[in-house]
């Protein structure tokens, strides 16, 4: 997977970002839209239902930048990208983040 053009550009200026990969997921889109964070950057394309997001990212009040993708239809590709002095708080932040995607997206199939 490319690193997004956004994060990138924040690295030119400086910052530089570990990342963590998870698999595709479904539906973790509509998840991530029901979740109070602000989202930084989108690619959208145009379809005949209105627009329809590619490219999202996220980004969390602990400072860390969440990417999804879109795959394919309803698949998603989900990296987290942090600066390694936050990992412990990035373990603290995905054993709880992982149990809220798996409950949100098999309860809402």
């Amino acid at each position: 997977m490319n690193k997004p053009e956004y994060i990138s550009k924040l690295e030119s200026e400086g910052e530089f970002f570990s990342q963590l990969n998870f698999n595709p997921l479904k539906k973790v889109y509509d998840f991530w839209k029901t979740k109070k964070v602000n989202k930084v950057f989108q690619i959208s394309e145009a379809t005949e239902n209105g627009l329809k997001a590619k490219d999202v990212i996220y980004k969390s009040a602990q400072g860390f930048f969440i990417f999804i993708s879109n795959t394919q239809e309803d698949d998603w590709m989900m990296t987290i990208y942090y600066r390694i002095e936050q990992e412990n708080e990035l373990k603290l932040f995905t054993k709880n983040l992982i149990k809220q995607i798996y409950d949100a997206t098999t309860n809402n199939r």
